[in-house]
């Protein structure tokens, strides 16, 4: 029996000028001439594609959609009509989204995340948005360290939300992630742990939590294979020796602060200040743990609502954040500068305030000026320039005069005798 929306391996039955026709133990199902390799004869097999041509016959295709059926592919807009919008497939014939399968209206160019389906009342090929109704994680069909196919769903607080084999959602953290991914993107990945409801404190079907190795979908299979027995192995001696890494450091913090309320109260009122240093370098886990200890929410964060319940005070501690998203140098790492502007948000929404330092106070004015034509070039109108302090202007009194380039004495410690010292000559690089 063949599969409609499938590949499928059938014999030639017959050879006519305009094509080949396959076996189907029917009539037989046309593969177009324009498809057929040379030299193919009656007996012999093709792998093919089966789908509905424009007056609804089953036709065979070489071609390769970029989707079968029970995948979710991200796919282009081509046109729209009243009853819905197609969408390019990689096939001759476009595929078709009902307007009740969409969640917005779908525009010409746009890309869009679909489920491709059989419609039952017409037997046909189609594609919907509304993919959430065939995820399911109430039975699992994975396993930790099961290497797997995720496509990225959606964006959320703490990472993204991933989808699994086309079957179950996941969480893939931002710390996790090392190259820049969004809505649709398809790769390799493992399962890193599986959190059951009794570890979430609460009813909940089980969520996998996803640890994706990017890298890995531009590897060989073997490769992955064997980064899959390295991880098994070290989280294996972990667990031997009873120790965990700089990540299970914070995950575990994070979850008992929000689950423990007890734990959270405690910790949000023994601290009177709290200090965030070099902010534009923080990964989203560690942005999570600094929200859980100071008390910010994200309002439209689930679990932020759960954890700011009613009578939940937040912290009464100063919150200072300090950082400068030009310098962000570690998002090969996880740290994402967006996790900056979120922390100022957050200290703004409490009635804080947000002071911009732009007054170079230790910088020559050529370095200032090389820094202010560099960062023009690079960030455009996001670069808020630096000021040069003018040795002439009213800060001259309070900061003396700008040290300009030129040669300098010190006075250094020098021979056997305490206290005997001697000038050094020192010329500056500018």
């Amino acid at each position: 029996m063949v599969r409609i929306g499938e590949y499928n391996e059938l014999k030639v039955i017959r050879v006519v000028d305009f094509g080949v026709y396959l076996d189907d133990e029917e009539e037989g199902i046309l593969l177009p001439k324009r498809f057929v390799p040379e030299g193919i004869q009656t007996g012999d097999s093709l792998r093919v594609f089966l789908y509905h041509d424009s007056e609804d016959r089953v036709i065979a295709t070489t071609l390769e959609p970029k989707g079968v059926v029970g995948d979710i592919v991200k796919l282009r807009a081509v046109d729209v009509t009243q009853q819905g919008a197609f969408l390019d497939w990689g096939l001759m014939k476009d595929i078709f989204v009902p307007k009740s399968q969409q969640m917005l209206r779908m525009i010409p160019g746009g890309e869009y995340l679909v489920k491709i389906y059989i419609d039952e009342r017409t037997g046909r090929i189609a594609a919907t948005e509304k993919i959430d109704q065939f995820l399911s994680n109430d039975t699992l069909t994975v396993r930790e360290m099961d290497v797997v196919d995720l496509v990225i769903y959606r964006r959320t607080d703490i990472g993204y939300l991933v989808i699994i084999n086309n079957k179950h959602t996941g969480v893939l953290h931002f710390n996790e992630i090392y190259r820049n991914i969004t809505a649709g993107d398809q790769f390799k990945g493992f399962i890193k742990k599986i959190y059951s409801a009794e570890d979430q404190g609460f009813v909940q079907t089980q969520v996998p939590q996803v640890e994706a190795d990017v890298i890995c979908a531009c590897l060989t299979p073997a490769l992955g294979v064997l980064l899959e027995h390295a991880w098994r192995g070290y989280t294996r001696l972990k667990q031997e020796r009873g120790v965990v890494d700089f990540v299970d450091i914070i995950t575990r913090l994070n979850h008992l602060l929000e689950t423990r309320e007890d734990l959270r109260r405690n910790v949000r009122q023994r601290f009177s200040a709290i200090l965030v240093d070099e902010a534009q370098d923080t990964n989203r886990l560690q942005r999570r743990m600094v929200n859980l200890l100071c008390g910010f929410a994200d309002e439209d964060d689930v679990s932020d609502r759960q954890t700011h319940s009613v009578g939940d005070p937040q912290s009464s501690a100063r919150v200072f954040v300090v950082g400068d998203w030009k310098q962000s140098i570690y998002t090969f790492r996880g740290a994402d500068p967006q996790s900056f502007d979120d922390f100022a948000k957050a200290v703004k929404a409490r009635g804080g305030e947000e002071t911009t330092l732009s007054m170079s106070r230790r910088s020559a004015p050529a370095v200032v000026r090389g820094i202010n034509s560099l960062g023009l070039s690079l960030f455009a109108q996001r670069y808020e320039a630096l000021a040069i302090l003018d040795a002439e202007g009213p800060d001259a009194q309070a900061t003396d005069a700008v040290p300009q380039p030129g040669t300098y004495w010190v006075t250094l410690p020098a021979g056997d005798k305490a206290g005997t010292k001697k000038p050094v000559k020192l010329d500056p690089v500018l």
